[in-house]
């Protein structure tokens, strides 16, 4: 192995959720066959919409593989982290990457698809044939062992990094409102993601529908099996806690699931300080309204 093709990168393990249904179903259709090749091509997209403005280098410096019931994309990172800058290098490294991850969940919410994964850092090689990657390691541990529930995190465990783990670059993802913290576990937001495009058009909205839909219905469908059930509560969860306040109606009721005990509760970190009639106050993102002055 050429050490110098040994580097330090960054690492999004992901794992499909209901990989084995959608084998099972495709012995008598080619539907799942179909959601697979879409996949690949929701990836492609996701990584060249969020790269377009950069040259192809940049582009090219980012990979990924799909292989049984995963999916991993690694990017080198180039800088020394002695170097000065290298917390906002790795700032806009990360931004990216969680962008790209973001579109990938957005995006699969139309074939009903749903991932748990991690990002981590590591030295990552990889040749046409063989990947040897301390990066993925961290990741597949960190996916394993402290997602649990549907939702893509970033290692703060395993990795060395200690930029990665820093306060500053979290709190500067969570402001920039592609992550979120539920308790000591930061997440990529894909469904505040979506919300920041609703102004945008009604593509957002359809696919919060969907998503409800998708959700309401597994719940119904696997409510005498408490271990899967349990993580289609807890994406409810945040599903509801990411609605504007005027979305009632897109909200998913949780009556009669009370029984469900979830690991963790839902505690909303991702948080903008805002003006309003009655002063200063406290607010989440996904709920302000046009034309409010946000002060922080």
């Amino acid at each position: 192995m050429d050490k110098k093709e040994y580097n330090k990168s960054l690492c999004a393990f992901i794992d499909i959720l209901g990989y084995k249904d959608l084998i099972d179903k495709a012995e008598e259709s080619s539907e799942p066959l179909i959601i697979i090749n879409k996949i690949e091509e929701i990836i492609e997209v996701c990584i060249k919409e969020y790269l377009d403005s950069k040259n192809t280098e940049d582009v090219n410096k980012y990979s990924y593989e799909i292989f049984s019931d995963s999916i991993i994309i690694t990017t080198q990172i180039e800088h020394d982290e002695t170097s000065e800058g290298y917390e906002e290098y790795l700032y806009k490294e990360m931004y990216i990457l969680c962008l790209i991850v973001a579109g990938i969940q957005v995006q699969s919410i139309n074939y009903n698809i749903i991932f748990r994964g991690a990002i981590s850092i590591g030295n990552h090689y990889r040749s046409k044939n063989l990947m040897f990657s301390k990066a993925l390691v961290n990741a597949y541990k960190s996916e394993s062992n402290k997602a649990i529930y549907p939702r893509i995190i970033i290692d703060t465990c395993y990795c060395n990094d200690k930029d990665l783990k820093s306060e500053k670059l979290l709190n500067s993802l969570i402001r920039s409102g592609l992550i979120f913290k539920d308790k000591d576990i930061y997440f990529v937001d894909y469904i505040g993601r979506i919300n920041s495009l609703r102004y945008f058009g009604d593509f957002s909205e359809r696919n919060l529908k969907k998503h409800k839909t998708f959700i309401e219905n597994n719940m119904k469908d696997y409510y005498n099996q408490s271990e899967v059930l349990k993580k289609y509560v807890w994406l409810a969860s945040y599903y509801n806690y990411k609605l504007r306040i005027d979305d009632k109606d897109l909200e998913i009721n949780l009556d009669g699931y009370q029984k469900v005990e979830l690991e963790e509760q839902i505690r909303f970190t991702s948080v903008f300080i805002v003006e309003s009639d009655e002063g200063k106050r406290i607010i989440d993102p996904s709920k302000i309204s046009p034309g409010t002055t946000i002060i922080l």
